[in-house]
């Protein structure tokens, strides 16, 4: 079983139409806010982040050179909204770290390199580094986030239980499909619109 996911992006856009995936995207603008975002919305919500991110601001840390250097419990007390402050805090001095190293370097890596040095940091998981490399460095990237996962399940591909094993059952679909990066933050969108209005769970059910 194979989706065509041209064909279902199709779809979903005749049926919530044409969103614009940067407009919709809830995480602000600029490297430190996404990368920072991706780390602390796991296991949160994001109204939740919206306030550690605005306390990291107020504090003048929202900015890589001055998080890389800041002390992981000065930045615990900031992003107390997000919970699991002993992880998240270190992970955000580290990738502020390598931010302020990699800024003029990260965007002149290839796909897979880029994708390997972000996996490399802690807390940075496959979605994120995809989020972050989509967001952040304008790369195309298949977002197969639950939501995803669920809508192919409903679709009648196999279910698969994690991010990964989704991402390789569909890499053939995916690079049939040649989605451009502003059809791939759009398709990501649309997907995550038809689970939040009910839609897919009203297939799941079907």
């Amino acid at each position: 079983m194979t989706i065509d996911i041209r064909a279902l992006y199709d779809e979903l856009r005749d049926r919530h139409c044409d969103l614009d995936g940067w407009d919709w995207w809830p995480m602000p603008a600029g490297c430190i806010q996404q990368l920072a975002g991706a780390i602390l919305v796991q296991q949160n919500r994001f109204s939740r982040v919206e306030l550690s991110l605005a306390a990291l601001r107020d504090a003048g840390l929202l900015d890589a050179d001055a998080l890389a250097v800041a002390d992981p419990d000065q930045v615990a007390a900031f992003i107390r909204p997000s919970g699991l402050v002993r992880k998240k805090a270190p992970a955000l001095v580290a990738s502020a770290a390598w931010l302020r190293d990699h800024g003029d370097t990260a965007a002149q890596l290839d796909d897979d390199e880029l994708y390997r040095s972000l996996r490399r940091l802690p807390l940075v998981g496959p979605e994120s580094a995809d989020v972050v490399m989509m967001y952040s460095y304008h790369r195309p990237r298949h977002i197969t986030d639950a939501y995803a996962r669920r809508l192919y399940a409903a679709r009648g591909l196999p279910t698969t239980r994690s991010y990964q094993s989704c991402a390789r059952a569909m890499i053939t679909a995916w690079e049939e499909a040649q989605m451009t990066l502003a059809e791939a933050g759009s398709f990501h969108a649309l997907v995550v619109t038809h689970a939040q209005a009910g839609q897919l769970a009203a297939e799941e059910a079907a």
